[in-house]
């Protein structure tokens, strides 16, 4: 009776030890059928990026809150200015066994952008096995060619702008100076 017991032990054992090392992360379940565009969001010849929204009772919801962070991160990827902050900070507090360790990790960043969006457009939607809704967002070929044409126009006016009012404000100095050294000659003579 006892060698049954050892072996059924052993054999429960078993299965429990190969069980436990063959279960995947969370992650990789939620993702183990996903699209191949979830995490390589490149559309050819044009800008995608991926939204994603937690799971909701409305799917409406979910769908323009995921277009909406997708079309965020376009805007990131086509014009961005980041500012970020991170604190790491470990303290522990007692000794031996009533020794306790607190951990805080802060990480804010601040991301703006500013970036017209013409013809941006969701391409594709994806509801996870956890209910999380992905939305993959692109602009096409054609309109990321006039985006572009567009950005260097604008910086080339707004260098044309600024040359020109470095010129004006030089012209300024050089007329002030003209007058003072007349002024100063006047003064002179009156004296």
């Amino acid at each position: 009776m006892k060698k049954v017991m050892r072996l059924f032990f052993v054999i429960c054992l078993s299965l429990f030890v190969f069980t436990g090392c063959a279960t995947t992360s969370g992650w990789q379940k939620e993702f183990a059928n996903a699209p191949e565009w979830v995490s390589n969001p490149s559309i050819e010849g044009g800008i995608g990026a991926v939204g994603v929204a937690e799971k909701s009772r409305s799917t409406h919801k979910a769908r323009t809150v995921a277009t909406l962070r997708a079309r965020a991160e376009l805007a990131r990827i086509i014009n961005s200015d980041v500012e970020n902050l991170l604190k790491d900070f470990t303290e522990t507090a007692g000794i031996g066994d009533d020794e306790t360790m607190n951990a805080t990790f802060l990480d804010v960043s601040k991301s703006t952008s500013q970036a017209a969006l013409k013809g941006s457009k969701q391409i594709r939607m994806w509801p996870s096995p956890d209910g999380d809704t992905y939305v993959l967002v692109a602009i096409e070929p054609a309109t990321v060619k006039d985006i572009v044409k567009e950005s260097i126009e604008s910086n080339l006016k707004k260098d044309n702008a600024l040359w020109q009012q470095f010129r004006s404000n030089k012209a300024h100095e050089e007329l002030e100076n003209e007058i003072r050294k007349k002024f100063e000659k006047y003064k002179a003579l009156v004296k």
